[in-house]
């Protein structure tokens, strides 16, 4: 799984749980009371993702 951190947020992240063919089901999580909670999980399309990549609007975290 990847993991993108969100630009302007420091308690926010998206993780990319799948790949499908046009696109990928993520998860956003945020911090809050000490642990990572899950916000919501969505579809992502892949032009999408590739925006927000190419942007830096999402930045990959390293493991």
């Amino acid at each position: 799984m990847r993991e993108y951190a969100i630009r302007g947020s420091e308690t926010q992240k998206v993780t990319i749980l799948n790949e499908k063919k046009d696109g990928y089901k993520v998860r956003i999580t945020r911090y809050r009371d000490n642990d990572w909670k899950i916000e919501k999980e969505e579809f992502m399309s892949k032009e999408l993702l590739d925006t927000c990549l190419r942007t830096q609007y999402l930045v990959e975290v390293s493991a």
